[in-house]
């Protein structure tokens, strides 16, 4: 009898052996897991403020954006602004669309709602009461540099890009300084 109560024992401790590695395993690949998604996400949106970057210094990305009609703003034309000599372009900050060589769309800053889900993808709900997985938005603007006096025809124009997550963004999918991806580009 004494031996069957060992034999018990022993499968007892085995049991408990097997499903303490098998809880520490599952935890090291979890957390590899959230580690691995964490250097996607961070990679992804580097990649997205490089495409930015590089669509500035592209021209035909350039034209495309400075001739888009989503950044034709309530009397603020950046096209105007930027080559009409006669346009009297107004004072004040006005939402960009960023566009690429082949017509494509990077950032959307038109509407408040465009944004990003956790897989880029381009969604519409951003800061809205119910913003489910939309909660990154690369938000970029641009401003004409007008005289403190005067008129202001043809000025340069200042671009700026700001990264802004809602407060009730993805749970633990992030965890970033938010300031390393803002940009400012002298345009002229």
């Amino acid at each position: 009898m004494n031996r069957g109560f060992i034999a018990i024992g022993y499968i007892v401790v085995l049991l408990v052996a097997v499903v303490s590695i098998s809880f520490y395993i599952s935890a090291r690949i979890t957390g590899n897991s959230v580690a691995r998604k964490r250097t996607f996400f961070k990679g992804t949106l580097d990649s997205l403020v490089l495409s930015v970057e590089s669509s500035f210094k592209s021209q035909r990305s350039w034209n495309r954006t400075v001739t888009a009609a989503l950044n034709k703003n309530s009397g603020a034309d950046l096209e105007k602004c930027m080559n009409d000599p006669s346009f009297v372009c107004p004072m004040g900050e006005y939402p960009l669309a960023v566009y690429d060589d082949e017509g494509n769309v990077l950032v959307d800053s038109s509407s408040p709602s465009n944004g990003f889900d956790i897989d880029f993808k381009p969604c519409t709900t951003f800061g809205t009461t119910n913003p489910g997985s939309c909660f990154l938005r690369y938000e970029m603007t641009w401003q004409p540099e007008c005289p403190a006096t005067g008129t202001c025809y043809s000025p340069p124009v200042v671009v700026r890009g700001k990264l802004v997550l809602t407060p009730t963004g993805v749970a633990g999918a992030v965890d970033l300084n938010t300031d390393n991806y803002e940009r400012n580009f002298r345009l002229r």
